[in-house]
């Protein structure tokens, strides 16, 4: 595990309890209201999906299941000021770094491909106290992203879906954690990706809380999140 990695986690108790999409069941997702709602609640993580427009500005959107997130993948093609008009109001990477807290990592989820390490590094630099983890869908974007904007950051692969033995063969050196599916969780996986000094992150979805404690249990080194992080019940499951 990487020095960097494990400064993020030091002292922190497990499993971590991450925001996503900012907190979205305390205000709309990815945003200002959502952050500043949830950070009472003291979450490890906040996860946020970072988009970009036609006039180069990082903003903050997913988009609903399933139109929605169809949807989002052409606002490259507009210029933020149209995209607010489109879907109303809209924070950017900006905006949102400067609401997060320094001592809660902040976990960004790229989804545009068009955004390059010039554009993240015009804003994260503006935060250097920040403890910021980088997630990708492809690996070499993501070994892009690591040659460009070097090792100060904390790497993630987001569920390697078809080429699971390409990603395993491939990824040493530039994932720092891989997030499976649970269908995934088999033992010589788990320990091939550790083999390569990657940690393994469990994805939510399908998986009922008993059985992550249960997988928690068995592998020390995974990281469980909660969607939409119902703050105020996590916290009481986690005490």
């Amino acid at each position: 595990m990487r020095s960097i990695l494990i400064k993020s986690i030091n002292g922190r108790k497990m499993p971590l309890v991450m925001a996503h999409m900012g907190g979205l069941s305390h205000g709309r997702p990815n945003s200002i209201q959502a952050i500043r709602n949830s950070t009472k609640y003291n979450p490890d993580i906040f996860e946020i999906d970072v988009r970009k427009s036609r006039d180069n500005i990082l903003f903050c959107h997913h988009g609903s299941l399933p139109f929605g997130i169809i949807f989002s993948q052409i606002l490259f093609l507009f210029r933020f000021n149209f995209i607010v008009k489109l879907l109303g109001q809209i924070n950017t990477l900006d905006e949102i770094l400067e609401a997060i807290p320094q001592n809660i990592i902040v976990y960004l989820d790229i989804k545009s491909g068009y955004i390059t390490s010039d554009d993240l590094l015009k804003v994260i630099n503006k935060y250097p106290a920040h403890q910021i983890w980088m997630a990708a869908y492809n690996l070499n974007y993501l070994k892009r992203l690591r040659a460009k904007l070097g090792e100060n950051y904390v790497y993630v692969f987001n569920r390697p879906i078809v080429f699971l033995n390409h990603f395993l063969n491939n990824s040493k050196g530039i994932a720092d954690i891989v997030q499976l599916f649970i269908w995934q969780w088999k033992e010589r996986v788990v320990q091939k990706v550790n083999s390569n000094g990657i940690e393994v992150h469990l994805a939510h979805w399908f998986v009922p809380l008993s059985r992550k404690y249960i997988i928690g249990k068995k592998y020390n080194n995974i990281w469980l999140t909660y969607d939409d992080l119902r703050l105020t019940q996590t916290s009481k499951q986690l005490s």
